[in-house]
C-alpha cells in the first residue's frame, strides 16, 4: 500500500529546529570568525539536500534571515538556527553544514549543537532519517556526543530533543536557554492568532538574537 499517496493532502506542520554553535580552540584576532561570511549560493546548496530553497532574505547588525519554502533560516555570528516542517531532510545538512563552515570561516569547532522537534502526526510520510527518533540519534551520535531526551508522554504528545554534552572549556559558561513554541490545531478560528504570533515572532528574532540566552521560537498553525 502507498502510504504517502492515502495521504496526499497532508502536510506535517510540526517543525525540526537546528542550532549549532561554533567557535575556536584558540584565540586569534585575525581570524574570520563570522558565520555570516558564508555567500548565499553556498546555502541554496545546503538546503537542496534538506528538500527546501531560499523565498527572500533580509538582515541587520546581527542577523542574517533566510525565509525558506519550508520555514527559515537564520545566521548571525556563530550560531547557525534553521527551521524546515514539512518532510524535509534536516540533518542531512548537518555533516555538509560543518565542512561548509571549516571552508568560509576560521571556526574550527562544533561549541554546541541543539536538535529537537515535537513528534509528528505522520511520521511514516518523513523521509529518512526522520522517521523515528531513534534514527535521527543515531545520525547525530556519528557526529557528536550527545545525549538524546524525551519530554512528555511517548504515546502521546511529547518533545524530543538532542544536546551536545558540555566541552570542558565551556563548562564554567552558564548561560539560561528559553524556548518559547507555539502550536495550534485543527483551529477553525486561528487567524487572528496567527498574525499575533508572526509579530511576536519576528519582533523576538529581530531584537533577541544578539542575546545567546533566546534561543528561538516556533508557531505551527494546522
Amino acid at each position: 500500500m502507498d502510504v504517502k499517496a492515502n495521504y496526499c493532502d497532508f502536510f506535517e506542520g510540526t517543525e525540526k529546529l537546528l542550532e549549532m554553535w561554533f567557535g575556536r580552540r584558540t584565540e586569534s584576532n585575525g581570524a574570520n570568525c563570522d558565520l555570516r561570511s558564508v555567500p548565499r549560493s553556498t546555502w541554496e546548496k545546503l538546503l537542496k539536500l534538506v528538500k527546501c530553497e531560499i523565498i527572500s532574505f533580509k538582515k541587520n547588525d546581527h542577523l542574517d534571515a533566510y525565509v525558506l519554502s519550508e520555514s527559515s533560516l537564520f545566521v548571525s555570528k556563530n550560531r547557525i538556527i534553521l527551521k524546515t516542517c514539512g518532510s524535509t531532510t534536516l540533518l542531512q545538512a548537518v555533516k555538509p553544514l560543518i565542512y561548509v563552515v571549516r571552508d568560509y570561516t576560521d571556526f574550527d569547532m562544533v561549541v554546541d549543537i541543539f536538535y529537537s522537534r515535537k513528534n509528528f502526526q505522520r511520521p511514516e510520510l518523513q523521509n529518512k532519517p526522520h522517521k523515528s527518533f531513534e534514527d535521527e540519534t543515531e545520525v547525530l551520535d556519528e557526529l557528536f556526543d550527545g545525549s538524546a531526551y524525551c519530554l512528555g508522554r511517548m504515546n502521546r504528545d511529547c518533545w524530543y530533543l538532542y544536546t551536545l554534552n558540555p566541552l570542558e572549556d565551556f563548562i564554567g559558561v552558564q548561560v539560561p536557554d528559553q524556548t518559547l513554541e507555539i502550536s495550534f490545531f485543527k483551529s477553525i478560528s486561528v487567524n487572528g492568532y496567527y498574525s499575533s504570533c508572526k509579530n511576536i515572532f519576528v519582533y523576538v528574532i529581530y531584537k533577541h538574537m544578539s542575546n545567546p540566552s533566546v534561543k528561538c521560537m516556533t508557531y505551527v498553525i494546522d
